[in-house]
């Protein structure tokens, strides 16, 4: 039987644990015997709350006995370290008698910052790219709903967790099993892992141009250092005045205006998911003054960046919990 533990820490998503368990479950049923046994582990106390405002009963990771195959950690809000440290210490422990170790939602943070992920391709939530590759030049990111590398597994967690999970039962049990698990899920499709984790809403608008669409990723690609406009014109094989023109009719601001947006988004994801100083961000997504990032910030989201900061970390409802300490 292979043991599959899910280590929970701090307050988790109802529904990503249950995603990441349900395959399992399905395998279970539709094996001759249980294929794999499943430990809902936490990292100090043995009531876990989820979001939802539900308690499920879990185990601390000290009353855990033996060796587990399969340990994948999940953990959605931010929490201390007096938390999540142990548990790590615990993962590691499991780690190095041959334990698959993955990591899902901001547990990929505290993966990163432990060291674990020193040398792996990494799937994380969209929402940590950017202070992911400005802190940790030790990992690769994968814009992709799971990874597994070796001895490592990274997703972003939410719906990408069943992937995961359907990707472990294919490598310890076969693909037998694992067509009858999506059968029995409902889940019968197998997304490419080349697709983007965040959905492109211009697709399939029949007015965006193939030039228009290469700009908008020549301008992505290069948030720092920002190239001029005559470069990004010469790569998307546009003319200057005409990509003016395409930008001006398809979103109402100018090439320079949706680059220069393009990059405080990326600086508020920034301000919000870590502790960098502000100065260090600002020369992050390309200003070379701070004075012209304060300016530009504060007029296009109507709020200094430390205040923006501020805020987030304050805030009673938060967009979502991930935050890098």
């Amino acid at each position: 039987m292979i043991r599959v533990a899910l280590v929970n820490i701090g307050e988790i998503s109802l529904y990503t644990a249950l995603l990441v368990i349900e395959p399992f479950r399905a395998a279970n049923r539709l094996s001759d015997r249980d294929a794999y046994s499943i430990s809902l582990l936490s990292s100090d106390h043995p009531v876990q709350v989820t979001i939802p405002g539900f308690s499920i009963p879990t185990l601390p990771i000290r009353e855990a006995q033996g060796q587990f195959d399969v340990i994948l950690v999940l953990s959605c809000y931010e929490c201390p370290p007096q938390q999540w440290r142990p548990a790590l210490a615990w993962v590691k422990a499991q780690e190095r008698h041959g334990a698959l170790i993955g990591a899902l939602d901001n547990a990929v943070m505290y993966f990163a910052i432990s060291g674990l992920l020193d040398g792996y391709r990494v799937a994380a939530h969209w929402a940590l790219h950017s202070v992911l590759e400005e802190k940790f030049a030790a990992i690769t990111l994968v814009d992709k709903r799971f990874e597994i590398d070796r001895k490592r597994a990274t997703s972003p967690g939410h719906m990408a967790a069943v992937d995961l999970s359907l990707e472990v039962i294919e490598q310890m049990s076969g693909g037998a099993l694992t067509r009858a698990v999506r059968n029995d899920i409902i889940y019968p499709e197998r997304p490419e892992q080349t697709q983007s984790q965040v959905q492109d809403i211009y697709a399939r608008n029949p007015y965006m141009s193939q030039g228009l669409r290469k700009v908008i990723e020549a301008m992505k690609q290069n948030i720092c250092p920002p190239l001029a406009l005559s470069e990004i014109a010469d790569l998307a094989e546009m003319e200057p005045r005409a990509m003016q023109r395409a930008f001006l009719r398809m979103f109402g601001q100018s090439p320079k205006q949706y680059y220069t947006t393009l990059r405080l988004q990326q600086a508020r994801g920034m301000l919000q998911f870590s502790d960098m100083n502000v100065h260090d961000i600002a020369s992050a997504v390309g200003f070379s003054s701070y004075a012209g990032f304060f300016k530009s910030f504060r007029s296009r989201f109507g709020s200094s960046p430390t205040d923006c900061r501020k805020d987030f970390q304050e805030g009673q409802s938060l967009p979502n919990g991930r935050r890098v300490y």
